[in-house]
């Protein structure tokens, strides 16, 4: 379905449950599968591979429009992915993240502004889970217990976790948690002084000046994570960030916490207009 709209009626669909009590609670499916799922998609997969047209060709100009159009989007966004300016823009951020991660590596997103923007520009390079986001619940100060949780489930993979300043705070002694774990992993500060999410909603709702209870104290995250015995680096400048990505990344004997200073207008904190804020009219897709 596009947008927020409903499956037409009659539309054929596939239940796929491990619990055969859940069919047709809430809708009449075409057909019902009760297994796990792992197991019956790939049972699925092999019974489609043996078709004589397993679909593919069907998808071939549908893929190659996606790939067009993906082209034709970075290339009109372009100008932000390499934007010089300060304080640094996300999308900068994003594209040098991106850039650095190698194959295997490892996105973690907190919840709120990490997520959307995670979500938005993260390009995953390889099938399988590369991006692991708390998006679904909506809440902060994953972050740190994310990248804890993933650096530790995926030894020898390059973990990069990206937190706003807001949920940071909010678990910021796990990083003892970390140091004392031996756990090595990168963890980009977005420090806009503020709940970015929070204070840009306010912003296109209410108007320049209508904050409430969302700005933060001006901190310096790298000086706060040598304290807990952290690697630290503060970055300013969008032209140090990859030196900065590349010796996070060397560092393989306890966390490295690296501050990127990021844009304070709340004009320009989201990439669009989110659609909690945004008038919808039918057929609208918000992104």
């Amino acid at each position: 379905p596009r947008g927020h709209a409903l499956l037409s009626t009659g539309a054929p669909i596939i239940h796929l449950d491990t619990v055969a009590e859940e069919f047709d609670r809430t809708t009449t499916p075409a057909l019902r599968l009760w297994g796990d799922a792992r197991a019956t998609l790939a049972d699925l997969d092999q019974a489609l591979a043996a078709q004589p047209d397993n679909g593919g060709a069907r998808r071939e100009g549908y893929a190659a429009e996606v790939g067009q159009a993906m082209h034709t989007w970075r290339e009109s966004v372009r100008a932000k992915l390499t934007s010089a300016d300060r304080p640094i823009g996300m999308a900068r951020l994003m594209h040098e993240i991106n850039a650095s991660l190698p194959e295997d590596g490892v996105l973690v997103a907190d919840g709120g502004f990490a997520a959307h923007w995670g979500g938005l520009l993260f390009d995953t390079k390889r099938a399988g889970r590369g991006f692991v986001p708390d998006r679904g619940f909506a809440s902060i100060g994953y972050g740190i217990p994310g990248a804890i949780g993933a650096a530790a489930a995926a030894p020898g993979r390059q973990v990069v976790s990206l937190t706003g300043d807001g949920g940071c705070n909010m678990s910021l002694g796990e990083l003892e948690t970390a140091v004392r774990m031996g756990l090595a992993f990168t963890l980009v500060v977005v420090n806009n002084a503020a709940s970015g999410y929070i204070k840009a909603l306010q912003h296109l709702m209410y108007g320049r000046g209508s904050y409430q209870s969302s700005d933060l104290v001006e901190t310096n995250y790298a000086n706060v994570a040598r304290a807990l015995g952290c690697n630290g680096i503060r970055v300013e400048d969008p032209a140090e960030i990859p030196a900065a990505l590349a010796a996070a990344y060397a560092c393989k004997d306890r966390p490295t916490v690296l501050d990127v200073v990021v844009t304070r207008d709340p004009a320009h904190m989201l990439p669009g207009v989110d659609s909690r804020a945004a008038k919808i009219k039918p057929g609208d897709r918000i992104a």
